[in-house]
């Protein structure tokens, strides 16, 4: 048996003995960039400050300027300001001039038609009839013309009378009733009632009137 003769010597490394392959890297994610909070930064006041103040200067100076070449021209003295008296109290007069008299003339401020005085009285006629202002009661709130007799009764010595309203509301009478604003009944007869009527004037006259109210016949 032929011995076999081992090596443990490692072959030749031969570029075409094993498959070469390209290196290839997984592709890098590109990071986006994280938005941070802007901080609200002061503001530089001053070179706004600087730059308002410089404005301001060059105004100034250029009112200064204008001033001061205006100035002469109208510069005024104190001697121009004062004025003598007998220059200003002396002004021309004409022979002619308007003047307005007061003699003679009404006031154009007092009215034309004057209003009587309150003072006077008014006047008063003395034949007119004045009332007593009293409350009204009972037969006195109806004057004899607005009353109907419709009956005369006897009752003992003395008579009575029925008379009505125009509503026929019945009321009776007797002597020496009060009637109206001024009457009282002063007789009764079978037929007839007499109303004897006093009033007064202003002057203090004193006015007697009869009014008869008569009973109405069937048929009537």
């Amino acid at each position: 048996m032929a011995a076999r003769c081992c090596s443990t010597r490692p072959a030749a490394w031969s570029p075409t003995a094993l498959p070469t392959r390209k290196a290839t890297r997984p592709p890098r994610r590109r990071k986006t960039p994280r938005k941070r909070p802007r901080k609200n930064k002061p503001r530089d006041c001053s070179a706004m400050q600087n730059g308002r103040i410089h404005t301001v200067s060059l105004i100034l100076f250029i009112c200064t300027v204008l001033c001061w070449n205006t100035g002469p021209a109208l510069a005024v003295t104190e001697d121009s300001l004062i004025i003598e008296p007998a220059a200003a109290l002396d002004l021309p007069r004409d022979k002619d001039s308007f003047e307005y008299v007061l003699e003679g003339r009404p006031d154009p401020f007092v009215p034309f038609i004057t209003p009587k005085a309150a003072t006077t009285k008014p006047q008063l006629n003395p034949d007119e009839i004045v009332d007593e202002e009293v409350v009204l009661t009972g037969m006195r709130q109806f004057e004899p013309g607005q009353l109907t007799l419709v009956a005369v009764l006897q009752s003992g010595k003395q008579r009575i009378a029925m008379v009505e309203d125009v509503t026929g509301k019945g009321y009776i009478l007797r002597v020496g009733m009060p009637i109206g604003r001024r009457g009282v009944v002063s007789e009764i007869l079978p037929q007839q009632v007499l109303i004897t009527e006093t009033a007064r004037t202003r002057a203090g006259k004193e006015l007697v009137n009869t009014v008869v109210m008569r009973l109405n016949k069937e048929g009537e």
